[in-house]
């Protein structure tokens, strides 16, 4: 099983970073007309007139980029934590979006997927537990009302690491790390008709399976790049599923292996980010 981060360190290492911050802040006042973004953070200008002013803002920076890399840890394992920045004081703030107004709402977790189908709902699809492991339920976040609501449905099977896309007006899931082996399943979500079909898989070669890859909806088709196989090495290909006929092609390779990465569709074009190479152990 991966590492669960230590939640209540974590808070506690946050309360006693901004304690500190509010008392480095004394002495120095921040100009009023420039608000700081985390992106500002390192272009921040560090000169001040006197030795002590600029010691003690080069201080204020260096808590302020302490508290944003553990503000970015928290978001990662879904705390819900964001912080900002006005003048030279950093804030915690919770997204208004993640406010639940219900008293079922899915567990913390990771390795999940999160599809925007129809509106106003964002569906929510498997991922890893650390009471339970891998799961596979399936909720829908109404972001209008706040509410979430949990689907009882014959669901995929459990699994993290998969991809999910919005195909078509429906939610299609590929692939994925299951409780004893990697997948190569593809199922679709209609909410016309509140129900999920495995698809099939067909043509002259398949993708084997695996995970942590990409999937990107264009027009029909569902183009996957990347990922890790079962035996731990990255994956360089590239392959496009046709989810009403079940024929997968195979396109172009990826310019070397990647698992991990991002991928996005705009203006005619694929674009991919990022990863991990692990026969060289390194990142993209």
């Amino acid at each position: 099983m991966e590492a669960i981060p230590n939640v209540k360190l974590l808070k506690k290492m946050k309360r006693k970073m901004t304690n500190n911050l509010k008392a480095k802040t004394t002495p120095y006042v921040a100009d009023a007309s420039k608000s700081y973004g985390v992106h500002d953070i390192d272009s921040e200008d560090t000169t001040v007139t006197g030795n002590s002013a600029t010691k003690n803002k080069r201080e204020v920076t260096m808590m302020k980029k302490k508290l944003v890399a553990v503000g970015t840890i928290m978001m990662l394992f879904g705390i819900s934590v964001i912080f900002a920045q006005t003048g030279s004081i950093a804030k915690s703030l919770n997204s208004p979006v993640l406010h639940a107004r219900t008293d079922s709402i899915p567990d913390p977790l990771y390795g999940h997927t999160l599809v925007f189908v129809n509106d106003p709902y964002i569906l929510l699809f498997g991922g890893d537990q650390s009471s339970r492991n891998l799961i596979n339920e399936f909720w829908a976040y109404n972001k209008d009302n706040s509410e979430w609501e949990k689907d009882e449905l014959d669901n995929p099977p459990p699994r993290k690491n998969h991809a999910a896309v919005e195909n078509n007006s429906k939610m299609t899931v590929l692939f994925g790390e299951g409780s004893s082996a990697l997948l190569s399943d593809i199922w679709q979500y209609d909410p016309q008709t509140n129900t999920w079909e495995e698809l099939t898989s067909g043509g002259a070669s398949i993708p084997t399976a695996r995970k942590s890859h990409s999937a990107t909806s264009i027009g029909d088709d569902i183009y996957v790049c990347g990922g890790m196989d079962s035996n731990g090495s990255g994956l360089s290909d590239f392959w496009k599923y046709n989810p009403t006929t079940g024929i997968w092609s195979q396109v172009a390779e990826h310019p070397g292996a990647c698992a991990g990465h991002g991928a996005f569709y705009h203006n005619g074009s694929l674009y991919a980010f990022g990863g991990y190479e692990p026969e060289y152990f390194s990142y993209r």
